[in-house]
Order: structure tokens, then sequence, then C-alpha cells
């Protein structure tokens, strides 16, 4: 397949791709799910900045009813972020990207949406990767996995715990947490800047008006991140501890 350093040229993106590692979840339309994945055997997917922002930029052309072209993605970011995709799969409310893994917090928008969306990310990012890096196989550890968010509590403080995943190791012990959260703000692989910090073209991956009200409100959010301490406990027993950095 022809191609550059930066992946493929002629992958088109659209719902005809199959893999068992993609097989369909009983997603359920105007629900909230909390949907990850990680490399096989713990590997790395993000080698360096082009391939956090690739994946990024995917994130937003894969999450529509029109097909594109990974040769067709703009170097302007701007660009990028204000092509039409016709109409969306999903609604993204919160993701983190981390060097072997991500998370993303997403709403069911119409039937197999999800499993759609998922498909074409993880589909394009593969083949991306395999063929910048000349490797072959799978990259992605199985299909990806996902928890239905039924709880309110639940989902109100899920964005924190996504948002904190690049500080989670420091967080244990530390007394200053508004340092931490500077930091967390500073990594540029999440959504927590699209919340509170200065504005960019990354900011249309989200869809924040289609999640509750306290999505949408800067104070809440920062308050959330404060009281890490406190609501921590709603995430330690998750069913797959392993993908929990804190």
């Amino acid at each position: 397949m022809p191609g550059t350093e930066d992946g493929p040229l002629y992958l088109v993106l659209d719902s005809r791709y199959t893999s068992d590692m993609l097989r369909q979840f009983d997603f359920t339309p105007g629900e909230y799910y909390h949907v990850y994945n990680r490399g096989v055997d713990k590997r790395v997917i993000f080698m360096n900045r082009a391939d956090y922002e690739r994946f990024m930029m995917v994130l937003y052309l894969g999450n529509g009813s029109v097909p594109f072209l990974v040769r067709d993605i703009p170097v302007e970011k701007e660009k990028t972020y204000a092509k039409d995709r016709g109409d969306q799969l999903v609604d993204i409310g919160a993701f983190v990207l981390m060097s072997n893994h991500f998370h993303l917090l997403l709403k069911e928008r119409t039937l197999n949406g999800i499993s759609t969306f998922m498909r074409k990310i993880l589909t394009a990012h593969s083949m991306y990767f395999n063929l910048k890096y000349k490797r072959t196989g799978a990259l992605f550890q199985g299909r990806f996995r996902a928890h239905h968010v039924a709880d309110d509590t639940y989902l109100k403080h899920l964005a924190t715990y996504l948002h904190l995943n690049p500080i989670g190791k420091t967080i244990r012990g530390e007394k200053n947490m508004n340092r931490l959260i500077d930091r967390a703000i500073a990594y540029p692989y999440s959504s927590l800047t699209d919340y509170v910090g200065p504005h960019r073209p990354a900011r249309s991956i989200l869809n924040t008006k289609k999640f509750p009200k306290y999505y949408s409100s800067r104070k809440n959010i920062l308050k959330d991140l404060r009281d890490w301490n406190q609501i921590r406990a709603l995430f330690e027993n998750e069913n797959d501890s392993e993908s929990l950095p804190f």
C-alpha cells in the first residue's frame, strides 16, 4: 500500500471493516459508556506527538457517516476539525490518550454507532501505526472494552478520572492538588484543556451539549478535579483494574 512516514495514503474509513476484535456490544442509543483499549501486551501505541495528534484527528473525522481518506487529512488542524462528517455516530464527552492505552466517554447516538465508530478509529490507527513503524500483527489487546455508565454519580465524576490519567501515579500523598491539576491541564492529549484551558481546534471532537449540565461548567470541572481524593473510591473496583492508573 502506498504511503508516507505518517501512514497509509489510501485507507478509506467507513463501516465496512470487520474484525474479531471488534465484535458488537449491546449498546443502547441515548446511554453513556466508558470505552477503552490498550496495546497488545501493553505495548506503546503512540510513539510521538504526531501519533497522538493523528489519533485525535481520527476521533473527529471517524465520527460521522461520511467516509474519508486518510490521505485527505489536511495539514492544518483548523481545516481537519472543520470538515463535514455527515451524521455523527456518537457524542464524545471526554477522552485521554496515554502512551499504551486510551479512554473515551461516549454516548450512543444511533443504533450501532459506538461499534461502527470504534471499528473505524481502531482500524485506522492500526493500519497507520503498522505501516509507519514497519510492523505486522494486532496492535490492540483484543476487542475494545466498554462499561455502561448507568449511575449519575459515576457519570458526573468519570471525566475527572479520565482527565487525571496523565498525572495519576503522582496523586497519592500529594498535598498541592492545584499544582497537579495545572499539570493535567497542560497535557495536550486529553479533553481537559477543552473544558478549562484555551480554545483549540480539537475542541470540535467533543459534543458536551449532549451530556449533563455539569459537563458544561468550568467551575464544576475544576472542583471535581480538586475533590478527586474524596471520589476516587468510585473507580477502585473497576472490572478491569489493570487499566486503572492510580
